[in-house]
């Protein structure tokens, strides 16, 4: 055993030999630094005591389960491992199982690789990776239903695209927060890049509209095309209610002349 003990002292990872009942026969020094036990603290204990107390049952019955069967494993097997320094932390950890043959029978020897600095930096960049997917989220969410204030009463809402339902709703929800904020008396909900405009898109169109109008504020819609207004009546659309406007352009004219008759009167 006094060269196998030689052995396991020249070993780059902590390392251990036990017994196929999981009792500690030999360790090494690096053990030691990684755990914080003594060689005489550990020998002789079950390997249970350098594993979290949280899953202790479990890991005796997969102990029971490789002695069973007992196999090479390597280190970075896919597995998420824990164990237990003698303070109470908690450490990742990386672990290589072998069976060996000593003077006293069957043994497993295990090579621990602690990789609690690892798993700490692969954990800031997934954390930094779903930051930017949420920003990247909003940048574009902020770019498909972009709102412009033209004045202080006056909002302009160019829309690109098609338009699906969560954009549909973001529109409204959009739309409904920039007149609360800008406090706007007119908005105008632009549509001359919206690549379809079906019943879809109109009925889409109309609930705008009519949400405005619970705050007090008139929406025109502006980007007409002749085509599309031709489909919309083919479809049956009734936008009767809704003021329409050609352009853009003659949009932003029409809000300006209402707003000087109001504070004319």
């Amino acid at each position: 055993m006094a060269q196998l003990q030689a052995w396991l002292e020249v070993l780059p990872d902590p390392t251990l030999i036990t017994d196929f009942q999981g009792t500690i026969v030999l360790v090494n020094n690096q053990i030691e630094t990684l755990f914080g036990f003594t060689q005489d603290e550990l020998l002789g204990q079950k390997i249970e005591v350098l594993v979290p107390s949280n899953v202790r049952e479990a890991h005796v019955h997969m102990r029971n389960s490789y002695a069973a069967e007992p196999h090479r494993r390597a280190m970075a097997s896919g597995l998420d491992l824990r164990a237990q320094h003698k303070d109470g932390r908690s450490i990742s950890v990386e672990i290589s199982l072998s069976p060996i043959d000593t003077a006293l029978g069957k043994m497993v020897i295990s090579s621990i690789r602690d990789i609690t600095e690892r798993r700490r930096i692969e954990a800031e960049h997934s954390q930094l990776q779903a930051d930017i997917i949420r920003m990247q989220k909003m940048a574009l969410d902020e770019l498909s239903t972009p709102l412009l204030p033209i004045s202080d009463d006056i909002l302009v809402m160019p829309l690109i695209g098609s338009i699906d339902s969560r954009r549909a709703q973001q529109m409204i929800e959009t739309l409904l927060h920039g007149i609360i904020e800008h406090r706007a008396a007119i908005a105008l909900i632009d549509i001359t890049g919206v690549t379809v405009c079906d019943t879809h898109v109109a009925g889409i169109l109309v609930r705008c509209t009519q949400a405005a109008k619970m705050l007090g504020t008139q929406t025109v819609i502006t980007g007409i095309r002749p085509e599309v207004a031709q489909t919309l009546v083919g479809l049956g659309m009734d936008l009767s209610g809704v003021m329409t406007l050609s352009t853009l352009q003659s949009g932003v004219a029409y809000a300006m002349e209402q707003l000087k008759h109001r504070s004319v009167r």
